[in-house]
């Protein structure tokens, strides 16, 4: 059904009060209940795991409000290690996206042409409208340049 053995394994633990808030977040994130078992000499234990991720975390059901140092500790460690491939996840992310932005800003001449193409389209979808204000042979780049500030005029004309 899965493989284990490739995928990483997470150790958690939870107490018995809180076990169904566990189940309720592990099932939002696509985990299926995989084994539930009890040690001979310890607390019960269910394996989750989530398929697309190829994850598997470990439940501990502790039935006692006191977590000894090493459990601390070990559950520290796997959240650091879990905030830790979640910035990794984030960042890869950040970085495909920035590949797909230019980075150079736009010059004044793209942002006229820009606007030149937002005015044709909105003639297009106003045309009766704009008919009936401007003569038809009025050139969409005219229009534009006379709805342009001063300041921009001179950007686009040098």
């Amino acid at each position: 059904m899965f493989n284990r053995k490739k995928s990483k394994l997470f150790k958690i633990s939870t107490l018995k009060n809180k076990l169904t808030d566990v189940q309720t977040t592990l099932i939002a994130f696509d985990f299926e209940l995989m084994e539930i078992w009890t040690p001979d000499e310890g607390d019960e234990k269910q394996v989750w795991f989530n398929q697309s991720k190829n994850k598997t975390i470990e439940v501990t059901i502790v039935s006692d409000e006191d977590a000894n140092r090493n459990d601390v500790v070990t559950e520290l460690i796997d959240i650091w290690i879990e905030l830790k491939e979640l910035k990794d996840g984030i960042l890869i992310f950040l970085n495909e996206e920035n590949d797909f932005i230019e980075m150079k800003s736009k010059s004044p001449l793209d942002e006229f042409n820009r606007q030149v193409q937002l005015t044709k389209e909105e003639w297009e979808n106003n045309e009766v409208e704009f008919n009936f204000i401007y003569n038809k042979k009025l050139d969409p780049t005219v229009l534009t340049y006379l709805r342009l500030s001063e300041e921009d005029k001179l950007k686009v004309t040098h």
